[in-house]
């Protein structure tokens, strides 16, 4: 497989799944499916990347409360369908942090020997 990542400005860790075996013994189309984070922090030239590359569909697999603070950046030329992770699961912990924002506030600033 090629080096499957990809340089963006602001959008960290954008890989192209392209390649990847699935269960049935196939392979993902390169060019496809792409995964990235950060998308709140896109730049102008990261969104025109996203563009070029047809993206047309974003699954946002943060909780809800991650999602509210740092919404993905989309403007009037780049708008994908958005489709956000178990809605139902939000409604009734919409105050429930993702395991690693837990982490990043409970333990962080910890020392440990």
């Amino acid at each position: 497989m090629a080096n499957s990542f990809l340089a963006f400005d602001n959008v960290l860790n954008v890989r192209d799944f392209g390649g990847h075996s699935v269960i049935n013994g196939q392979k993902i189309v390169s060019g496809k499916f792409y995964r990235g984070a950060h998308l709140n922090k896109m730049s102008d030239a990261d969104i025109r990347r996203m563009q070029d590359i047809g993206i047309t569909l974003i699954v946002d697999l943060r909780y809800r409360p991650e999602r509210v603070r740092q919404p993905t950046r989309l403007d009037m030329g780049f708008q994908p369908r958005v489709l956000e992770y178990c809605a139902e699961f939000d409604q009734m912990h919409s105050e429930k942090l993702a395991p690693h924002e837990r982490f990043a506030l409970e333990q962080v600033h910890s020392k440990k020997d």
